[in-house]
């Protein structure tokens, strides 16, 4: 699964006092190791709960990748990003979280996330319990810190940024499928 998200990444002041945007930035690839649910529960509460998702006896909050699929996207997004390309973990939420308070909770819950998108954890927990192989991989269109906002002022701007984001992203997912398809 490929596309764009926000970054959880944040600024920090370096040692000589300048500030700096730490973490994956616009236009940097981050694909998963893993991915969490981010008050899911809010849009489909009879549904699912901040999710213990029962697998063969245990429980789990957070769904693992496929580790063959990640393998070969680690290769991949070696050879065509180098220091653009992140690994970690993706937090899925409801709808586009865009502000500075959002992101804190998110992050004050699942410490070390890379970026936050909206599709990735239910599609990992499906192909999971059906024993399907999952890579997310998302291209990052915006810093999740009231970018929407001023993307929206300039749609151009936001144009490019989300199809730089989405065309990096899916410039990782054929250069998997080569790999998949050499092995």
């Amino acid at each position: 699964m490929f596309g764009i998200a926000g970054s959880l990444g944040l600024f920090d002041k370096s040692k000589n006092r300048q500030t700096r945007f730490c973490g994956p930035d616009i236009g940097h690839v981050v694909t998963a190791t893993s991915l969490a649910p981010f008050h899911i529960y809010d849009k489909v509460r009879e549904e699912i709960k901040n999710a213990k998702v029962p697998f063969r006896g245990d429980t789990w909050m957070i769904v693992p990748v496929d580790p063959t699929l990640f393998a070969l996207a680690h290769e991949a997004g070696e050879e065509l990003f180098g220091k653009t390309f992140h690994e970690g973990l993706i937090v899925t939420g409801t709808g586009i979280k865009d502000g500075i308070r959002v992101k804190d909770e998110i992050l004050r819950e699942f410490p070390g996330g890379l970026a936050v998108e909206t599709e990735g954890y239910p599609v990992a927990l499906i192909a999971m319990v059906s024993g399907v192989p999952c890579l997310v991989a998302r291209g990052i269109s915006d810093r999740a810190l009231g970018d929407k906002e001023v993307q929206g002022k300039d749609p151009d701007k936001e144009k490019a940024e989300q199809f730089g984001a989405a065309f990096a992203a899916a410039k990782l997912a054929v250069r998997v499928v080569e790999l998949l398809s050499q092995r």
